[in-house]
Order: C-alpha cells, then structure tokens, then sequence
C-alpha cells in the first residue's frame, strides 16, 4: 500500500506543480504547442538548429527545381534525392521532438 500511496502523491505533485505552472503562463514541453517546442529546441539545441537549417536549404533548392518550366534528367534524379534527404531531416528533427517530450514529462 506504500508504494500506491507514494505513486499517487507524486502523481498529485506533478499535477500541481504542472497547474501551477500553466496558470503562470509557464508551459512545460507536454503543454507546448508543436510550434513553440520547435522554436523552444531551435533556440537551445545546436543539434535541431543544424539539422533545421540543413532542411530549409534543401526546401529553398526543391523549390528552386520547382520554378523551372522543365528538369534535364540529371535535375529530376537530384529532385528525387534531395526529397529524400529533406524527408529524413524532417524524421530526426521529430525523433528529437519526440525525445525531448519524452525527457521532460511534467
């Protein structure tokens, strides 16, 4: 009985200090919107931001391709590759979203 006992007081802890907190206006990475847990691991993880930065240049040359009325073949096979590296860019940014959620549970 002790150990549902201590379980439920931490759990009532975690509650409180979690509301507390959000009626501050304090949002802990579980209340984060996926926007500003983005912009949160942008501004302090050099990792998200290397690999954010790395997918915006790859978004900026897709749409570079895009604009040209037509792809020699050599373009078309550098297209399809380069979706494919964005798409994994995107993948580990959410591996580390979904991590750092997973870390810093209230």
């Amino acid at each position: 009985m002790k150990f549902a006992e201590s379980t439920l007081r931490a759990y009532e802890s975690k509650y409180t200090i979690g509301l507390a907190l959000f009626t501050l206006g304090v949002h802990t990475p579980m209340q984060l919107h996926p926007e500003e847990l983005k912009t949160h691991l942008l501004e302090t993880d050099e990792e998200f931001r290397r690999l954010a930065t790395q997918h915006c240049e790859y978004k900026k040359r897709l749409e570079a391709l895009a604009s040209r009325p037509y792809l020699t073949p050599e373009e078309q096979v550098e297209e399809t590759r380069i979706k494919k590296l964005k798409l994994k860019l995107k993948d580990q940014m959410q591996e580390m979203i979904d991590r750092y959620r997973h870390e810093h549970v209230a």
